[in-house]
């Protein structure tokens, strides 16, 4: 079954503290963590404030736990397409830039959640940041195990720059609300992945002539 494309996390089921979950997503990425109270979340959850307190110890443990979760959610969704688009390595590094076409298109899109939240909170030391960075780092290791397995020459700076081009698809899109940000990354993409491909085939070709050489 085709998974839903995610603006911050998954539908969540009907308890308590799923419907808590449920308001904080919607109204901190339409309106930003800054500019919603925890009180306004209450109010749209539907909750006392007696059960989100038993739920959660304030609002930056909400924060970081619907952070969490629009992590999993989302990278769960980006493989799960890009694998539905193309069966192949090759294919699913260039099917990515399809997948967040789709992602773009959605009429609430707002770029990235775990990044909105982390500029928006100052405090170097929040937690938040520190999340971000291990949700990039999820995002870019997976990209480096498809670049090794379809033959990149140097998979992790292939997976660097296309984190690259992700990112700033990303950025893009919201700024300019143009989907059509994701072909031009795509196109670059192509490039960049069968310039890395053709030189290993170039230093495996060339590995094998002197083997050869050698052996006479």
């Amino acid at each position: 079954m085709k998974q839903t494309p995610p603006l911050s996390s998954p539908p969540l089921k009907s308890g308590a503290r799923d419907r808590i979950l449920e308001a904080a997503r919607t109204l901190f990425y339409r309106r930003g963590v800054n500019n919603v109270g925890i009180d306004e979340v209450i109010r749209e959850s539907g909750v006392a404030k007696a059960t989100l307190y038993h739920h959660f110890s304030g609002k930056d443990d909400l924060i970081l736990e619907f952070m969490r979760q629009g992590d999993t959610y989302w990278l769960d969704w980006l493989k799960n397409r890009t694998q539905e688009k193309a069966a192949d390595p090759r294919g699913q590094l260039l099917a990515l830039f399809d997948t967040l076409a789709e992602w773009f298109a959605l009429p609430g899109f707002r770029g990235c959640l775990l990044t909105n939240v982390s500029v928006a909170l100052a405090e170097p030391e929040h937690a938040a940041h520190e999340l971000l960075r291990e949700h990039k780092t999820k995002v870019q290791h997976h990209l480096r195990g498809l670049a090794a397995q379809a033959g990149a020459a140097h998979p992790e700076q292939l997976s660097r720059q296309l984190m690259l081009l992700l990112e700033g698809a990303t950025a893009q899109a919201r700024t300019y609300a143009d989907p059509g940000v994701a072909e031009e990354a795509k196109n670059m993409a192509r490039l960049l992945l069968q310039l890395s491909v053709a030189e290993d085939a170039q230093r495996k070709s060339s590995d094998g002539t002197d083997s050869e050489e050698a052996e006479q």
